[in-house]
Formats: structure tokens, sequence, C-alpha cells
């Protein structure tokens, strides 16, 4: 076989220019696999470039295969060129620093065709994370003239607040937007249907906000309407009958997460979920033991089952929602329309 030209070091130009990036690549790695060689380039982003974007932002890291790299090297500009030790991050990051969580190395058989798009997610990149940053300095400002109120006295005015401050503090945020409440007979529908008698505070939220686009903070999903709860609850009971699902007699079944008084099981059909993230649910729970309370709200994991008790009942649990937003908890971030916990943000 002949001896490929391609050697470790090398720096070669490229044509034609692509804007935004210097006109060559160095070749940091060569990987040779039992089937395949590929080469692992680094290209960085011109000086001007990097004025756009993220304060550590060198360039980026392309793996190619014998046939690209030839068909993209135009010629040899130098040999033995030694590459920072953090170019395959390609962020300058200083000796003994925190390196990324991963490399993000991308194939590529064309410079001229790819290198505009990582551009362009490169920007994105800065704009988001400056994003974040403009909105915690602004929790910050929020936080220090923020007055502590009272708990709200009933279900209503609960609703009332948490509308006022998605108002006030996330004008474009496409999530919250709870639909009209449902009907006396839609309830009681409901009830027949599950075999239940849901808790008066919840009823009485339902009779408020029956569901709708509205995200429930931070990770239970969308509050579902009476209809989606009973979608749902038919289909798990659909599982349970006929594949075993939430079987209490399995090992596979096993509710070892769980932490408050609740029962140790996966799902019954007296565990009705109120809202959805794929998967993920917050949970009424109707058949709690002896030291529970009836309606007390529990958080379930798609993978783990009902991880905790968060709430004695719907009331505490969106008493405790309203605080979290007015006590400064959650910011808007209007570059990716997600109203994020404060203290993800800053770490």
């Amino acid at each position: 076989m002949a001896k490929s030209k391609f050697s470790e070091g090398q720096r070669w130009s490229f044509r034609p220019a692509v804007e935004h990036f210097e006109s060559s690549f160095v070749i940091g790695a060569i990987n040779d696999w039992d089937d395949k060689i590929e080469y692992s380039l680094y290209v960085q982003f011109t000086v001007a470039a990097r004025e756009h974007l993220l304060p550590d932002t060198d360039g980026v890291t392309l793996v190619m295969n014998p046939a690209e790299l030839k068909s993209n090297a135009h010629k040899l500009l130098e040999s033995n060129v030694q590459l920072p030790w953090w170019w395959p991050y390609g962020r300058r990051i200083e000796e003994g620093g925190k390196k990324p969580n991963s490399q993000f190395p991308h194939l590529c058989s064309d410079l001229q065709g790819y290198l505009p798009g990582l551009f362009d997610s490169a920007v994105q990149e800065s704009r988001l994370e400056r994003g974040k940053k403009a909105a915690l300095d602004r929790s910050q400002l929020k936080k220090k003239g923020a007055k502590k109120k009272a708990a709200p006295k009933t279900i209503a005015e609960a609703w009332d607040r948490l509308a006022a401050w998605y108002a006030e503090n996330a004008p474009g945020y496409s999530f919250f937007k709870p639909a009209k409440g449902a009907t006396a007979k839609e309830i009681a529908a409901t009830e027949k249907t599950l075999g239940v008698k849901l808790p008066e505070d919840f009823k009485e939220s339902v009779r408020i906000h029956n569901g709708g686009e509205c995200w429930i903070q931070p990770y239970y999903g969308e509050l579902l309407s009476l209809k989606q709860i009973v979608e749902q609850w038919k289909m798990y009971r659909k599982w349970q009958k006929e594949t075993g699902y939430a079987d209490p007699e399995s090992d596979e079944w096993q509710a070892n997460k769980l932490r408050g008084p609740a029962k140790r099981i996966f799902w019954n059909t007296k565990r009705i979920y109120v809202s959805d993230n794929s998967g993920g649910h917050l949970t009424l729970d109707l058949d709690p033991p002896r030291e529970g309370e009836y309606g007390q709200v529990i958080a379930h994991d798609h993978e783990v089952g009902p991880t905790k008790v968060v709430a004695s009942s719907w009331t505490e649990f969106l008493t405790a929602l309203v605080k979290d937003h007015e006590s400064g908890k959650y910011v808007y971030v209007p570059e990716e329309d997600s109203v994020r916990l404060v203290k993800e943000l800053k770490g």
C-alpha cells in the first residue's frame, strides 16, 4: 500500500475560502481503525469571527476519510505544527481549567458546504449563553426589589398570581396558555369513568383551567385536560391488564425511589396523572396509606416510577408554585423561549 502524503501536524490550505474561517486546517490526529483510517482536522475561526462568539471559542474539529481529505486539501503549508492540548474541544482552556463535558468532532466531506453551518451554530450558542447571563442579571435585580407576599388564599388567586407573573416577567413565553375551565358535567363524567372522587381543590382548579398549553415548572410537563387525563388513565389501565405494566408482584415494577408517605407501588388506577412530560407526571394519589393524604401530589418518572410526595394537596402544590415564581426561583430566557430555574443557569 502506498504511503499517505498526509501526516499528523501538517497544515494544509483549502479553496475556495470560507467566510469566518481561516483558509487552512491542521491534521491534529490520525485514527487507524481495523477497517478504515480517519483524520481529525482543526480549523480556526478568524479573529473577526470570534468577536461574535463566546469568549473562549477558537475553532472546530472535523473528521474525514482519506478520499475526503484528498479532495479538500489544496497545498501543504507547513509540517510539525503543535496544536494546543485543548484543540479537540475548540475552546481556549487554561491548563487545569474546566473542560467541556464532551468533544464535538463533526463528520465532514466538504469544507465549503459544511463550515458555514458550524459558524451559524456557534453564533446561536453564543446568543443563547449571553441570553442566559442577561436573564440571570435581570433575576438578581428583580430579587433585590421583590417584596415578600402572603400565600394565595384560594385556588383562583393562585392561578391569577401565576398569570400575573408570566405577563410581567415572561411576556413572550409560549407555554403558559391555560385553557378555560371545565363544566360540572365534564367533571362528573370524569369521576364516573375513573371510578374515583377527585379532590375538591383539584376540581376547583379544573373549573378555572381545564388543561391547555400550560407547562408546570420545572419538569412536570403540560397540564392535562380532563379528557387527556382519562385518555392516559385508560391507556395505562389497558397496559396493566394486557402487558403486566406496573405489576406489583414483579421485581421489574418496584417503586424503590419513592420518598414520602405513599404506597410503594409503581402505578394503579387510583394514581391519576394530571400532567405529562414525555412519561413524567404529576400524580394525584387517591389511594394513600394511613399516614398520607387523599389527593396528595406525587412526582412520577416513567423509568423508575413515583419518586416523591411533592405536596400534601393540589392547593399546597399550587401555593408552592406561586411562591417559587414570586420569590425569584425562575427566570425567563427569551432567546430559547424557556422559563428556567435560576440555580440551573448559575450551575
